[in-house]
């Protein structure tokens, strides 16, 4: 486990970095511009500033960092899309990677796209239980009633291996997306949540 004094420090640089170049004029606008700006700013102290952005910082880089690992497991355990990747990336960003792939590329990609949604798909590590949710309203599904307050969390491993929805669930396959599911929020993106209830 990392010495908490060491992630304060780290955060503290950070958050100083951030200020540095706020105050250059050369940082893009962001959340931590947005929340330096805020009144809420005011009325938190320099230890839970850090934990703000510290909790941001940690949050991004393991989604990430997971996402990616189980992205590679899945081309060591079924490697045969990797090639059809990788022809891709090297039409738009050429064959020896002469440029990174930009936003403005991703219309371009999308079996790119479909690795991404399909590596979110085959291992949701990122919430395997999910994170609960509350009504907001009482709501009624299949026949039961469930009142305001109802606290709700979903399988999203039951969801993403589920044969009923994927084909060949345990496969790690892209192409699953390559129709009307590539852009669908809705398909293949469990791990991030089942989006507001009601």
């Amino acid at each position: 486990m990392t010495d908490p004094r060491v992630l304060h420090r780290v955060y503290k640089r950070e958050l100083a970095r951030l200020e540095q170049r706020i105050k250059d004029g050369t940082q893009r606008r962001c959340f931590g511009v947005g929340f330096l700006e805020s009144k809420e700013i005011q009325q938190i102290d320099d230890t839970q500033k850090l934990f703000v952005f510290g909790s941001l910082m940690e949050a991004g880089s393991d989604t990430s960092r997971v996402t990616i690992g189980q992205i590679i497991a899945g081309a060591i355990c079924y490697p045969d899309w990797v090639v059809k990747a990788r022809r891709q990336l090297d039409s738009v960003c050429g064959a020896n990677a002469e440029r990174l792939p930009q936003w403005e590329d991703r219309s371009l990609l999308p079996y790119i796209t479909a690795v991404v949604k399909e590596g979110f798909r085959w291992r949701p590590n990122i919430a395997e239980i999910g994170a609960p949710t509350a009504l907001t309203r009482d709501d009624e599904y299949e026949g039961y009633r469930f009142p305001k307050g109802t606290i709700f969390t979903w399988n999203a491993w039951a969801i993403a291996l589920n044969p009923d929805e994927y084909e060949e669930p345990e496969r790690f396959w892209p192409d699953r997306f390559l129709n009307d599911d590539l852009d669908n929020a809705l398909k293949g993106h469990w791990a991030f949540g089942p989006g507001m209830s009601c």
